[in-house]
């Protein structure tokens, strides 16, 4: 699945929720587990294979963080490098956004997601901000890239429609197939 893929992916399984779940987009603790959700979902659909995920304990070693990473799909029948691997930030300072896209590219995988969050209450005016703060981890990693999922942190989406609306994505580094 190319890059376009991966994002409509991870928007088509809110669209395929129940409305009710935009009501925790303001709340952190919730929304996260909705968004390691939603990129579970869309790891496993672009490399079918084993999860290991915050909060979700899906392997047979009942693991639910692999390398500390929020979502990380293996081929569970190797030991080779994690196929798809995604952090989800919501405390978006920018030093913690940043080292989260150091600890994404730190990691040899074919797919790396970051979902974070731009607007009041961040260290990101808006979506620019966001993608310069990630570009600048991404210039000292040469052939490695990181899909960038922005959402406006203040918004209060009612909707699939809105919830698409207040999000942006970017493709930084070398360019995703």
């Amino acid at each position: 699945m190319d890059a376009r893929g991966i994002f409509d992916s991870y928007f088509n399984f809110f669209a395929e929720q129940e409305t009710t779940v935009f009501a925790d987009y303001t709340n952190a603790a919730l929304w996260t587990l909705r968004a390691t959700t939603a990129l579970v979902h869309v790891g496993l659909k672009t490399f079918p294979g084993e999860v290991t995920a915050k909060e979700h304990r899906l392997n047979p070693w009942n693991r639910s963080e692999y390398m500390t990473l929020d979502v990380a799909i293996t081929d569970p029948n190797s030991w080779a490098p994690p196929l798809f691997i995604a952090e989800h930030e919501n405390c978006a300072n920018k030093e913690r956004v940043q080292y989260d896209a150091w600890k994404l590219l730190s990691v040899e995988s074919q797919r790396r997601i970051l979902v974070t969050y731009w607007g009041r209450g961040t260290d990101f005016k808006n979506f620019e901000t966001l993608n310069k703060a990630v570009r600048e981890v991404c210039e000292g990693q040469l052939g490695k890239d990181i899909l960038l999922i922005g959402g406006q942190a203040d918004a209060r989406p009612t909707n699939a429609t809105a919830f698409r609306e207040i999000h942006e994505t970017a493709i930084i580094g070398l360019m995703a197939r």
